[in-house]
């Protein structure tokens, strides 16, 4: 219960931040609708919610999850990202880099490969997402298959 309070408080204080910023330097600044959308967080993350109008009466809709920063925000009860993106940038950069190497290379070229090349991938931004036990879990899965 700790942590989701931790997540939630760290994540009220980046937005008061980001709407202080705005009021002051960005006040003309005008949001493109089709790049945009909205994500729930809290008790109430399942409740449908209208849309939200920009100033230019454009509609900024609600989404199950969104990408910020090549991390996929996924909305639930508890600040929550989602890993299945990751699980497939990295199972494509295996393929790429068994399909150019494969049977040529030696095993230890191949378990360096994908350390260096594709393990990025999957741990990009892991330490700033929280984690429960079945996210664990799929990532160990898609390390040892």
């Amino acid at each position: 219960m700790l942590t989701t309070y931790y997540w939630c408080l760290r994540l009220l204080v980046l937005f008061s931040a980001f709407s202080v910023f705005v009021r002051q330097n960005l006040s003309g600044l005008r949001i493109n609708p089709n790049k945009s959308s909205c994500v729930r967080f809290g008790a109430r993350y399942s409740i449908k919610c209208r849309n939200i109008l920009t100033s230019g009466n454009c509609k900024l809709v609600w989404s199950d999850s969104v990408r910020y920063f090549g991390v996929y925000l996924r909305s639930a009860r508890s600040f929550a990202c989602s890993y299945s993106y990751a699980k497939k940038g990295m199972y494509r950069a295996f393929n790429a880099v068994f399909g150019k190497v494969g049977r040529v290379a030696s095993p230890d070229v191949v378990v360096q490969l994908v350390k260096t090349k594709c393990l990025p991938i999957l741990y990009y931004a892991i330490e700033v997402c929280p984690t429960n036990n079945s996210d664990v879990l799929s990532l160990q899965y898609v390390i040892d298959t």
